[in-house]
Parts: C-alpha cells; structure tokens; sequence
C-alpha cells in the first residue's frame, strides 16, 4: 500500500473576519503570475531542488503548484500528484486539481483524491457531491487505519456541514479531526482544527469558548510548526474574536486591542506569503478604526486616515478583487467624514451587487443611516425596511445558528433605526406599530437562543445546538411571539395608560399614552457624549441602589411625565427595552412621590399584550414548591416557612425539600398558581430554576406549553436572562408558554426580604389581584427596612375584573 499523503494547510472552514464576513475570501489575488516568475528564478539559482512534500510545508500555495508540478511531471508518483492537486486546488484551479485527483483514483492515494476531489466540490458550493467523496475518503482510511487522512476528512467534511448550516455537525466533525489528528502525532492539523473550532464558537456567540480553543491551537502549533503561516492564522482569529465581543450590544470594549491583533497578522501574513489572509486583515483593521473613530470623534482624521490607507493596501494586494469590499469601507469612512452624498451614492451602487444577505443588511443599515443624516424620512423608512426584509432572509437561510450579541444587535438594528424613522417624520402610530413587531422579533431570538455564559468544548457546543433544535418549534409557535401587523395594536396604546423606554440608534427614547394621546420623545443618548450626559451611569446607578430616594428623584423626574405619578387605582402599563430590563421602574420618584405608591403597575410582555384578561371562573388550585436543597448550605429557612403557611392559608400541601423536584413543578398546569421559592440563577442554557432532581430552564418550561395561570417566583434574578433581553427569562418562558402573570425578581433577594414580600402579598388578596396587592406591599415597605421590594414585578397582564 502506498504510503498516505497529506497537505499542512490552513483550516477548512474559512477563518473568516467575524465581524465583516464579507471580507473573508477575496475572489482572486494578482500574486500568482509573480509567484511563478520567482519561483521559476528560484529554481534555476538554487542549489538544491525542494521537494514537494517539504514545499507543502514551509510555502505559499502558487510557490507550491509550481514545485509539485515539476516534481510530478518528473515522477509520476501518485503521492506527488495528490499534493499537487491539492495546492492546484488551493491556487483556485479548480479544473486542473479535479483532472488530478481524477487520475489518481486508480492508485494507492484514492483516499486523498477523493478528499481532494470532495473539497473541489465545497468550493463549486456542491454540497452533495462533496458529502459523497469526503465519505468514500473517510471509508478508505478508515480501512487503512490511517489517523491522519482521518483527520483531514473530517476538517474536510466540517467545512461542508457549515456551508450546510449543520453546525452541530461541524463541531462533532472538528472534535474527531483533533482526536484523528492526536492519534497521528499530527499537531499541525490539530491546530487548525482548534482554529475552525474556534470561528464556529465565535459564530454561535461563545466567546470565551472560541478564546480557549484558540489557547489550543496556540499550544499544538507552539509543538507542531509555530511558523509564521500558523501564527498568522492565531493573530487573525483572536482579532476577529475581539472584535465580535466589542460589537455586542452596550459593550464597553475598546478596538485598541482587536486592532493590534490584525496588525500582527498582517505583519505575519506578509512573512509567510498569504495574500487572502493578508487582504482580510486589512479590510478588517479599517473597518475597527472607522468604529475606533465614532469612540474617539477628537481623533477622527488620523483613524479615518489610516483605515483609508488600509483598505488601499487591500485592493493593491488583491488586485481590484475585493472592488465591493473595498467601496464599502470606503462609503462607511465618507458616511464618518460627513460625506453623505459621497457615501449614498457608493451605497446605492454596491447594494444590488451584493448576493449575500448580511452584505445587504448592512448596506440597508448604513443607508439608513444616511438617510436619517439628511432629515430624508421618506427615504429612511424604506431601507429601513429593505434592512428587515434581509435580517428575515438571513434567519431563514441559518436555522442552526444561535444568534450571538452582535446578530443579535445587527439583525435588531434596521427595526431601531425603523422606529427612529418613523418617529421622527411625525408617523406616531406607525412608529409604535414597529416597535411592537421589533419586541416580537427580539423576543423570538432572545428566548430560543441563549447567550452561553461559561466556555464549553465543541462537543458540548454541539449538543447545546440539538437542544436549540428541540426547543425551537415551542418558540415558533408560541402566540406571544408572533408579529402581528395588524393595527389594532395602536388603537389599544391609544386607549392605555402607558409608558414605554425604548433604546434606539443610541438614544433613550419614551412612548406615552392616555385618554386617546400618543406621544414619542427622544430623551437623549445612552452614553455619555461630548455634548450631553447620557442615560447608561445614571441607570447602573440607580438599578445597584434602587431605594435611595435621591437617585430615584433624579431618573423618575428625567424619565417619566409629571402625569404618570397621579394618583389613581388605573394601572399603569410599562413596557421596557431589553437593555433596560433590570430597571427597577416601581422605584422611581417625583419630587416625594413614589411612583408605586401612586398607582399599580404591571410590565406586559410587547405593546400587543396591553389589553386586560379575563380571570378564570373559580378559585386557583394552588401549587406550592420551595426549599428544594434544605440541607445543605444553599437551605432557604425563610422560604420553606412562608410555603407551609401559604400552603395551610390554601388548603393544600406544600412540596418542599426532596419533594421540591420538577415533577411537583410540572403538575401545575393551566388554570393554577404556581408559588416557587428555591434558588434561581443564570447559566450557560438562560435562567433556571434549582430543584432538587435537576435544574429547569426557562426553554424546559416554554416547550411545555401548558403554564400556570399565576405564578409566582421568589427567586433570584427570575426576570433575567443573559443577554439583556428580557425574553431569555423565566418571567418571560411562562408567559410565552400561556401564563397570564408572572411575579418575578429583577436582581438577587435575600431569603428574609423575599418572604415578607410574599407574605404580604398573599395576605392583601396577591391571588386574585397580584398586581395591585403588589403594588400595595411595595407601597408599606419603602418605608420601612425592607431593601428587597423593588426587586419584584409583575409581568404580563393585568386583570379585567379588578375591585375598583
């Protein structure tokens, strides 16, 4: 048998720039004619002819395809031939590569042929085909017991899954290219597999994840080949990774850091001659220093300066290859500089040649943006719309994909920038009326997709992307989730005493309602800026220390009407941003007066669940579970107290300690009121409630489907999710899996301050009338010491037979 043959290349799976995919693989480099001139020069001054095998290694892809032909004209040896196909592959000769591979399938090497030929079919965007002889590879070594080739098949056959959207096949593909490629002794492979590793993590929003597999790939290369091809593919990636982690929403990161990073890859790149590499870094780099430019506006002529000089460096690398790429960066420098005639007229050019649909968001975007510049509304409003219609396509196209912050944040931008439109043309109930489609949308993303928290390999990865999977049919159907453009949702904020804090294009914005009025005002910018202060410190403040009556004056007077604070028994309607989800609203002041102790609130879900629910006939059967792990140092005296004497109020028993299990939780179904007192927290998966058998998450209790009426949650951080949308917590799981309200905590509770809420609570009728007896607790214990009341809130809606 022949002896196998295998490349030392770069990762299957493009290590593209994460926060400008478009920039990832220029479609061709002028490079080649002058890489074979010197090779050719090269090979009549040297002194000793290079082989195949070790060019394979040590140089750039045409230099390669120069060598090997040589050697396998001279030869024939199919072991030649395969690495010279492989690199014609590489260079994009697609035609010569297959023709190779072709010939060589009657040979000792047709386990290689067929990868090569499988990974010509992935770059001709054949995806069957390509499955087909990566799977004939993978049988072939797998008869020859052959680690390597192995693990080469499966990079091979991880690049098709992510072309496929089938990321959790892609993970597993990676997890057994680096066991294949450990058993081989071959580090060099085991380290771009830990880089394209490292891209997916990235992808499905894991970015200590992705650091950590990059932490792999460094240690593997340090052993294999810390050449600087290897390291330039490390610098790259750890760039792309710290500038996904700055574009995630209300992030206080800096591009100082992701910047240097490119930098070095570009110095790396150019010493190991890797012009694609090369181009993506520098596109990268201008796209960070024209966003270094809005966080730095004092410096804006040197970082627009030198990302000009960075995107030139590009097309002169790429030979006019990255023409769209280039006018793109160029028009976002022209939109920083004020151009905006300049920047529309570029964008109004490229967006019908982009084919991509997260290319077309953001040239949507951007043209909204510049629309919005020029007080053209009008215009404004239709690429608004434009930008939409392409994040839709774009979560249609990706259903593997858990959306990670800055999707998150770009796919919510055009529905911003919609809303900041309309608003500001006047069109009120059409502003209100995308807001409305906008929490839809936001909440859909948010719930079935949770922001892991906490590293995990890239078999946990795979496994927590089948979990998505099962959720995602109970998230789809859901009514709450649902975008309803109908325009009986205007007529109903008409008819409602609301407010509404919506964070927009950076600005805090306030949607009020009453008596048939509609008004929307811009507050001001959530940063801080040069010219105002800006609304972020004041509410970090104010959300760590909630009961100081002097921070509560200060935000209550700058964030609500004076008319609000009336007193009156009519609940007040409050509907917050997802960046504003921890605010503790019932806490807020005008002048002395509490805004909890002048009326009742509650917090619906959307603008479309304003209107009132009808009861159901008869008493609530009441379900009870608390103190789940009693006897170890998480024990909840308080709470296991305040359920046995609910529970002898209700008539029932109380499921407490060992029989606080998620079986007791489940056997309360529609209708019911679901009292639970255990610790609750936040993880990888969301919000979870801790039971004694298991943990049960927020999207556990969304699949079911079949929530208590009420329900009430003395929980820590219930009302939480990670990733600031308030749609990835408990509260919100059972209200999308049917409950008609939710009493649940903003932040952490102590177990003595949470029982004298709840107990309260109960005993002023919290059963039939949760959120006037709510408010009417929170009233009594501001003025005393109770520290913990602002923490709870009822989400939701409020009740239509209420006492007067």
């Amino acid at each position: 048998m022949s002896e196998p043959v295998h490349l030392t290349r770069e990762p299957a799976v493009p290590l593209a720039p994460v926060a400008q995919p478009r920039w990832c693989t220029p479609r061709g480099v002028g490079w080649l004619a002058l890489m074979i001139v010197l090779a050719l020069k090269f090979a009549v001054c040297r002194g000793h002819e290079p082989d195949c095998q070790t060019a394979a290694a040590t140089m750039n892809d045409a230099l390669i395809a120069v060598v090997c032909h040589d050697e396998y004209v001279r030869t024939g040896a199919p072991a030649v031939g395969v690495r010279y196909a492989d690199a014609e592959r590489l260079g994009n000769h697609l035609a010569v590569a297959k023709l190779i591979a072709g010939a060589l399938l009657i040979t000792g090497v047709r386990g290689n042929a067929f990868r090569v030929l499988g990974q010509i079919a992935t770059t001709e965007d054949q995806l069957a085909a390509a499955q087909a002889a990566l799977d004939q590879a993978h049988a072939l070594h797998q008869l020859a017991f052959d680690h390597d080739g192995l693990a080469r098949d499966e990079q091979a056959l991880a690049d098709v899954f992510r072309q496929r959207s089938q990321l959790a096949r892609a993970l597993r593909a990676l997890d057994a290219c680096i066991i294949e490629a450990y058993s081989a002794g071959d580090m060099v492979i085991a380290g771009y597999c830990h880089l394209s590793g490292a891209r997916l993590l990235a992808q499905i929003g894991s970015v200590d994840s992705a650091r950590m597999q990059l932490e792999l790939a460094t240690i593997w290369f340090q052993f294999g080949a810390p050449t600087a091809r290897n390291r330039a593919w490390v610098a790259l990636e750890l760039a792309n990774i710290e500038q996904e982690a700055r574009r995630a929403p209300l992030s206080d990161a800096s591009p100082k850091l992701e910047t240097g990073y490119f930098k070095t890859a570009i110095e790396l790149g150019n010493r190991a001659q890797l012009p694609k590499l090369v181009v993506g870094a520098e596109l990268n780099l201008a796209a960070s220093q024209t966003d270094f430019d809005a966080l730095e506006p004092t410096r804006r002529p040197r970082w627009l300066d030198e990302a000009e000089q960075h995107v030139a460096a590009a097309d002169l690398i790429a030979n006019g290859n990255v023409a769209l790429e280039r006018d793109q960066c160029r028009a976002d420098i022209l939109y920083r500089r004020g151009k905006l005639e300049s920047a529309k007229a570029i964008y109004d050019r490229i967006f019908p040649q982009f084919t991509e649909h997260d290319d077309r968001l953001d040239v949507a975007v951007m043209q909204t943006r510049v629309a919005l510049a020029q007080h053209d509304f009008t215009r404004a409003v239709t690429w608004a719309n434009l930008g939409i219609n392409e994040a839709d396509q774009l979560r249609h196209g990706q259903p593997d994909v858990e959306l990670q912050a800055w999707v998150l944040a770009s796919h919510r931008a055009p529905y911003e920038l919609l809303f900041v439109a309309l608003a500001r043309a006047g069109r009120l109930d059409d502003a209100v009326q995308a807001f409305d489609q906008w929490q839809g949308r936001v909440l859909h993303d948010a719930l079935s997709r949770p922001v892991p928290a906490a590293p995990y390999g890239l078999r946990d990865a795979a496994t927590r992307i089948d979990s998505f999977h099962a959720w995602l049919p109970a998230v789809d159907t859901a009514p709450l989730l649902q975008i309803d453009p109908a325009r009986r949702v205007v007529a109903q904020v008409r008819a409602t005493d609301l407010v509404a804090l919506v964070v927009a294009d950076g600005d805090l914005w306030r949607v009020t309602s009453g008596g048939g009025e509609l008004a929307v005002d811009d507050l001001g910018p959530m940063e801080t800026t040069q010219a105002r202060v800006g609304f972020i410190d004041r509410i970090r403040d104010f959300n760590a220390a909630p009961t100081d009556p002097r921070l509560g004056r200060e935000l209550g007077e700058a964030l609500l009407p004076d008319r609000v604070f009336r007193t009156t028994r009519d609940t007040l309607r409050v509907v917050l941003d997802g960046p504003l989800e921890r605010l503790p609203i019932a806490a807020l002041r005008h002048g002395d007066q509490l805004l909890i102790a002048a009326r009742p609130i509650v917090q619906p879900a959307r603008l479309s669940q304003l209107a009132c629910a009808r009861p159901t006939a008869g008493p609530r059967k009441p379900v009870i579970v608390a103190d789940a792990e009693p006897d170890t140092d998480h024990q909840l005296p308080d709470a296991r107290r305040e359920a046995q004497e609910l529970a002898a109020r209700l008539g029932t028993t109380a499921a407490i300690g060992n029989a606080a299990t998620a079986a007791a939780l489940w056997s309360a179904g529609p209708g019911t009121l679901l009292h639970v007192a255990v610790h609750g927290d936040i993880d990888a998966n969301g919000g979870y409630l801790a039971l004694h058998d298991q943990r049960v998450y927020a999207l556990d209790i969304l699949a079911r489907r079949a929530a208590p009426e009420l329900v009430v949650l003395s929980a820590c951080m219930s009302a939480q999710s990670p990733s600031r949308e308030l749609a990835g917590s408990l509260a919100s799981a059972f209200l999308a899996a049917g409950s008609t309200q939710v009493v649940a905590t903003l932040r952490a509770v102590s177990d003595a301050g949470a029982r004298e809420v709840t107990s309260k609570f109960y005993a002023r009728g919290g059963a039939t009338d949760p959120v006037r007896a709510l408010a009417s607790v929170q009233a009594e214990l501001a003025n005393g010491n109770n520290a913990d009341w602002p923490s709870f809130a009822v989400f939701g809606r409020d009740l239509c037979s209420t006492t007067p």
